[in-house]
């Protein structure tokens, strides 16, 4: 019989915000990338991309910097999209230049 695992929201939330996808979470947890995967999808939440990997430490540099989004994701060579959710996963508004 297998062990059951109980994940608990306030526990993966955050992982899964910062932009880990279900293999990374799974690790850190010590269980499979399918159980994360199902309990993502029971909690109605998207893939996270793999190859989108964001540096906090840069992200907020360049915020702190008062560069608005696409600015962000052109220094960064990311998507505008992702930078969106990023900065709206750290709760920080949104930021507007005149360029």
């Amino acid at each position: 019989m297998r062990k059951r695992i109980e994940m608990k929201e306030e526990l993966f939330k955050p992982l899964y915000e910062q932009g880990c996808n279900d293999n990374e979470i799974a690790r850190r947890f010590g269980v499979t990338a399918g159980t994360i995967m199902r309990f993502r999808h029971n909690l109605g939440l998207p893939v996270v991309d793999a190859s989108t990997k964001i540096d906090e430490e840069l992200f907020k540099k360049l915020y702190a910097s008062r560069l608005d989004d696409r600015q962000i994701a052109q220094e960064m060579g990311l998507r505008i999209a992702d930078i969106w959710r990023f900065r709206h996963n750290l709760g920080l508004p949104t930021l507007y230049t005149n360029s």
